[in-house]
Order: C-alpha cells, then structure tokens, then sequence
C-alpha cells in the first residue's frame, strides 16, 4: 500500500473562484448621486445624455442635439483586450488564494483605467468634436471636461447575484 498524500488545496481554491466569480458581478460607471450645483441635474443623468446623446437638449433654452459620446460602453468595449491582460497580471496568484473578490476588483479598476483614457484622448478619437458654439462658451475644445466632475464619479462596485 503507497503513503502517498496530495495536496489539493490549490485545486479546491481554484474551484472555490470559480464558484464564486459565477455568482458575482462588476458595476462600473456613475454609481453614486451627485448633482451639478449649476442645473441640479445629477451626474448620472448628465453622464446618461452623453453616452446615448440627445435630440431635446441643449444649454441656455436653445434646443439642439446632443451628439453620443460613450465614455463607458465605447472604452470597455474597444479596450477589452488590454482589460483581460490588467486583469490576468497576477491571477495565478488570485486564483491560488481564493481571491474571487480581488479578481473582481481588479476587473473594476481595469474598466476605470480605460474609460479615463477615453477621457484624455476625445474617446480614443472616436467622440464627435465639439460645435463651434459650444468651444466659445466654454473657452476650451476638451470634450466632456467642464468641471471635470462627470469623469470623477467613475466608479465601481461588486455585487453578488
């Protein structure tokens, strides 16, 4: 008869992950309440206009279209690549200790650090320039940065299902 003993405690936390990762969940976007103290319109609302656009809206009473401008379905979308690679840096490690919760985060972070670049750079060069009138009025050509506060409240959460 052998003596042989395994150790599978790398196997059944492997398994554990995977259980876990299967009933849990990634918000990302403007997760929180704020408001614009200039409109009271909260973040969400004004983030919800930019990224499907509008044909209603429009600043000082003059109605006119709000072009979209995805700042978080466009990014994750098209950066997918370089959000598994964040992601999978260290997973043999996550996966080793059990860490369904730190995958999940790290699944957030990398999200958040691809739509900030789509900030810097006009949604990868995807987004509609600014109208004329719009560049006047603000002083400035940066898309979707006024007071910055849109891009603040990125944000991520993890739930279960």
């Amino acid at each position: 008869m052998s003596d042989f003993k395994s150790d599978t405690k790398g196997l059944d936390n492997l398994n554990k992950v995977f259980k876990d990762l299967g009933k849990m969940y990634t918000d990302v976007g403007v997760l929180e309440g704020n408001a614009y103290p200039d409109t009271g319109m909260t973040v969400a609302e004004v983030g919800a206009i930019q990224e499907f656009g509008s044909d209603k809206l429009g600043r000082d009473d003059i109605a006119r279209p709000i072009p979209a401008r995805s700042f978080i379905e466009f990014p994750i979308e098209s950066r997918m690549k370089k959000i598994v690679k964040d992601v999978s840096k260290g997973a043999a490690q996550d996966f080793a200790e059990g860490g369904s919760e730190k995958i999940m985060n790290k699944l957030g972070a990398a999200c958040d650090k691809q739509i900030q670049l789509g900030f810097e750079t006009g949604g990868f060069g995807k987004w509609k320039p600014l109208a004329p009138f719009t560049i006047r009025k603000k002083k400035s050509s940066s898309i979707l940065i006024d007071t910055s506060l849109l891009r603040k409240s990125i944000s991520w959460r993890i739930g279960k299902k």
